[in-house]
């Protein structure tokens, strides 16, 4: 990945309520806080 490409897709499918993108970050298997990954630069 390269950044500023797209990981995803938004779209109302998928049983939620609102519209949005919903994923997790895992490393080794495991959920990581992906607030480091989203922070303005």
């Amino acid at each position: 990945m390269t950044a500023g490409e797209p990981i995803a897709l938004v779209g109302n499918s998928g049983g939620q309520s609102t519209i949005g993108v919903y994923f997790e970050i895992r490393r080794d298997g495991k959920p990581i806080d992906p607030g480091a990954w989203l922070a303005p630069s």
